[in-house]
């Protein structure tokens, strides 16, 4: 599989993501399983120092961003020094969470640069506790072709921001070229290619890029899987006053549309991420999660808890243990929350699930609190698993012993002594309780595994828990815990309700001179109205299909 990022949020999102599955540093300390829980159709090996030395991994990952998130040197004790551009474009790689520049002639399959510094677990100076920066705390390495560079003239003069469809669309033209290649670089080595992961700021210009990124990726692959996320950060910090709220959420709503429509068009099935509880109100406000703390300013600690619940959903579609009862192809699953043509899905998750082995059963949580523990993250829409026409569920790291307690087993009747694991206790709650949906349910008994550059602060609340599930680990330098995890996606009506929000209603004749009073400025738009009501046109006809009932 490939994955595009485009734009700080989602690379912060990703930097956490690759993090957690990082086959050099990321593993279990209770198992001795580790490489089960490596999912390296996200990876690709790059080399090896020496023939006895261990292999050396980078994601199959293109990088798009500014240079100011990017290209940063960070030395011990020292401050951030920001690196000089080439000529052409920045050459840049990503190696134990420092960003080092590498020479202009440095190839795509060049051995890793042994210059690259100790990783952060390894240092032993006090650790941050925030990073302003994704380059700053990745803890993989990138070679310096996958990582794209947003010229200057993309920036929006008056906000010094990329801020609408339009100017993404310009920057994608100066972009394209690059991109491409490295796209065609990486499925030319792939001995089967699945498909694409685009991740992809939804509020602000990168949207824009991100229309032709999936057109591009549409027409030259056409026959590949292609998962669409539009992230939404929690809370927006550049809006001050009633006036630039206003304009912020003209240009916002302009953008999530045009960027449904390219999703819709391009991608085999999409949704939004966020921890904000609706992208289309005035002001964004970010939500609240049982267990979890996090500042809504900080784009470091929301987008962990996003790069996990993701982590969880995906894991079966990238498991390298070849079982059918704990794995799902991405197509297989695109297409099951695809159905009917609803290409637009919900994703909710319980991170950490509040499981205590010696308390309280997985059996028991669902018999006591059902999927209250499943908070929605797309933003505007909140669970709804009775109605929904088709849910999918991935769980991670609850063992047998946590899943039923042997006096619990004693009460069991008929079918339900069939529970022997996570998977067979979830398909009978699943079954029982959401009789009218199709469900399917995967599991795996390894956990989510966080430890810094994860933040600490984020789950250090639940750890202190008297019924938390999970295990504590240090090596003496930097502590880890293990916790479980569920996460869902859902082929859900309630996706037409977000729809009706984020698609102006009526005709388009009727409704034209309304809808056109609330675009940005023509130059912002970039593209003519008529462009832009077909675009309304076709996401009314998505939202059309969320009217119908499932199998009428």
């Amino acid at each position: 599989m490939i994955t595009i990022q485009a734009g700080n949020y989602s690379n912060f999102v990703g930097a956490h993501f690759f993090n957690l599955q990082n086959p050099e540093t990321q593993h279990n300390e209770s198992s001795t399983d580790a490489a089960l829980s490596t999912p390296l159709s996200l990876w690709r090996e790059v080399g090896r120092t020496s023939s006895q030395s261990p292999p050396s991994f980078s994601p199959r990952l293109l990088v798009i961003d500014t240079k100011e998130n990017v290209a940063l040197n960070r030395g011990s004790g020292s401050k951030p020094t920001t690196v000089a551009a080439s000529k052409h474009q920045q050459n840049i790689s990503l190696w134990g969470g420092k960003v080092e520049l590498m020479g202009e002639e440095s190839d795509e399959d060049e051995q890793p640069s042994t210059a690259a510094a100790k990783s952060v677990f390894d240092n032993p100076s006090p650790l941050p506790t925030d990073y302003s920066r994704w380059g700053d705390f990745a803890t993989w390495k990138l070679s310096p072709n996958n990582i794209h560079l947003l010229p200057n003239f993309s920036h929006n003069p008056e906000t010094g921001q990329l801020d609408s469809y339009g100017q993404g669309m310009e920057v994608w033209k100066s972009l394209e070229v690059d991109v491409e290649e490295g796209i065609r670089r990486f499925a030319e080595e792939c001995d089967r290619l699945e498909g694409f992961n685009i991740f992809v700021d939804q509020l602000n210009g990168y949207s824009g890029l991100a229309g032709g990124l999936l057109q591009h990726v549409s027409d030259e692959y056409e026959k590949k899987v292609c998962l669409g996320i539009g992230f939404c950060p929690p809370t927006l910090t550049n809006v001050h006053d009633d006036a630039s709220a206003g304009r912020a959420f003209r240009t916002r709503m302009t953008n999530s549309t045009l960027l449904y429509n390219a999703f819709n068009s391009y991608s085999t099935v999409f949704t939004s991420l966020g921890l904000c509880q609706d992208f289309c109100a005035q002001r964004i406000v970010p939500v609240v999660l049982p267990y979890l703390s996090f500042k809504a300013e900080s784009f470091y600690e929301s987008s962990a808890i996003l790069a996990v619940a993701l982590d969880t959903l995906l894991s079966p579609c990238l498991s390298t243990i070849p079982s059918s009862t704990s794995s799902i192809s991405l197509q297989e699953l695109a297409s099951f929350l695809s159905a009917m043509g609803r290409k637009m899905t919900t994703i909710s998750t319980s991170f950490p699930f509040p499981l205590d082995c010696k308390k309280s059963s997985l059996f028991s949580i669902l018999n006591s609190s059902g999927m209250d523990y499943v908070r929605g993250l797309t933003p505007g829409v909140s669970p709804d698993f009775e109605s929904s026409n088709g849910n999918f569920f991935s769980a991670r790291g609850i063992p047998e012993t946590a899943v039923l307690f042997e006096d619990e087993r004693k009460g069991l009747i008929g079918y339900q002594r069939q529970i022997s694991n996570a998977q067979s206790c979830l398909d009978l709650f699943t079954k029982e309780s959401f009789s009218k949906s199709v469900n399917i349910v995967r599991s795996s008994d390894i956990p989510v595994i966080v430890k810094h550059p994860f933040p600490s602060k984020v789950v250090e609340e639940f750890a202190k828990d008297t019924f938390k599930f999970g295990q504590q680990y240090s090596n003496g330098v930097v502590s880890s815990w293990s916790f479980s995890s569920i996460s869902s996606a859902q082929n859900s009506t309630k996706c037409g309700d977000l729809l009706n929000k984020v698609v102006p209603s009526g005709g388009h004749k009727n409704n034209r001179n309304r809808i056109t009073q609330t675009l940005p400025s023509a130059n912002e738009l970039g593209m003519e109205v008529d462009d832009f009501m077909e675009s309304v046109n076709n996401l009314q006809t998505l939202r059309s299909t969320y009217n119908a009932n499932f199998g009428d």
